[in-house]
C-alpha cells in the first residue's frame, strides 16, 4: 500500500467511524430520531455546498497541503470533541464538531481525486482508482465491525481518540508524499472561482454521460443519508437492539 492509499484508508476509516459514532452519541443524549436526522442533514450539507468549490480551489492551491491540513484539522476536531464531551455532555458540541469534520472531508475528497493524476502515470491511475474503490468497500465493512468490537469494552467518548489517531496517520502519510504542485498561473479571486465553477457545471451539463452519473449519485447519496439515521433509530428504539447487534447488521450491509 503506497502512502496515498494509506492516507485514504485512515481518512475513510476516521470519517466512517465518526459517521457511526456521533449519531449513537446524539441518540444517547436526546433519544430523538429527529435530532439524529438533523445531524445527518448537517453532515451532508457541506458536500452539497462546499465540494463544488473545493474542486475549483484545488486548481489554485497546493493539493497536498490542502489534504494535509484537512486531515490534521479533523484530528484536532476529534480530540477537542473528546475533551469537551468529557467535561459536558452537550448536544451542540456534538453537532458542531461533527459538522466541522464533514466540512473538512468535503474539501478533502475532490482534491484527493485530483491529486492522483499528479502523482501517477496514466498506466497506473486505473490501478490506484481500483485500490481506492476497494478501500471504500473494505472500510464500509471494517468500520461498523470495529465499532461494535471496541464498544464492548470501551466508552464511546474514548473512541474519539482512535478517530483522532486515524486522521493523524493520514496527515503523516500525506506529509511523506513527494509532490510537485501544479498551480494556476492566474491570481485566485472570487470572480475567478465562480467563473471556474460555472465552466465546470457547463462542461458536465454538456456531457450526457457525466451529467447522468452526477444526477444518479446525487440522489443515491441523498437516499443513503435519509435511510442511514432512520435505521440506527429503528434498530435501537423500535427493536431494542444493542449497539453490537446494530453494528453487525451494518456489517451485513457493507458485505452486500
Amino acid at each position: 500500500m503506497n502512502k496515498l492509499t494509506l492516507s485514504y484508508f485512515h481518512s475513510s476509516l476516521g470519517f466512517w467511524l465518526t459517521s457511526f459514532l456521533i449519531p449513537l452519541m446524539v441518540l444517547d443524549l436526546t433519544g430523538s430520531a429527529l435530532t439524529v436526522s438533523i445531524y445527518y442533514a448537517l453532515n451532508i450539507a457541506p458536500y452539497l455546498l462546499l465540494t463544488p468549490f473545493s474542486g475549483v480551489l484545488g486548481d489554485w492551491l497546493n493539493r497536498k497541503q490542502v489534504i494535509m491540513w484537512c486531515e490534521l484539522l479533523c484530528s484536532i476536531c476529534a480530540l477537542c470533541l473528546f475533551i469537551f464531551i468529557g467535561i459536558e455532555q452537550n448536544i451542540t458540541i456534538l453537532l458542531l464538531f461533527g459538522f466541522l469534520i464533514s466540512s473538512l472531508s468535503a474539501f478533502h475528497h475532490p482534491i484527493f481525486q485530483a491529486i492522483i493524476p499528479d502523482l501517477f502515470s496514466k498506466e497506473k491511475i486505473q490501478h490506484i482508482n481500483a485500490n481506492i474503490d476497494m478501500i471504500d468497500s473494505l472500510v464500509g465493512i471494517i468500520a461498523p465491525a470495529l465499532l461494535g468490537v471496541i464498544l464492548l469494552s470501551v466508552e464511546k467518548n474514548n473512541l474519539l481518540l482512535f478517530i483522532a489517531f486515524c486522521y493523524l496517520i493520514s496527515f503523516i502519510s500525506t506529509r511523506l508524499i513527494i509532490y510537485q504542485p501544479h498551480l494556476q498561473k492566474t491570481t485566485m479571486s472570487m470572480q475567478g472561482i465562480f467563473t471556474a465553477f460555472y465552466e465546470g457545471v457547463q462542461y458536465v451539463y454538456q456531457k450526457t454521460e457525466l451529467r447522468n452519473i452526477a444526477i444518479l449519485f446525487f440522489f443515491i447519496n441523498i437516499g443513503i443519508r435519509l435511510i442511514f439515521p432512520n435505521l440506527i433509530w429503528i434498530y435501537s428504539y423500535q427493536f431494542n437492539l444493542t449497539e453490537q447487534s446494530t453494528s453487525f447488521l451494518f456489517i451485513l450491509m457493507g458485505i452486500g
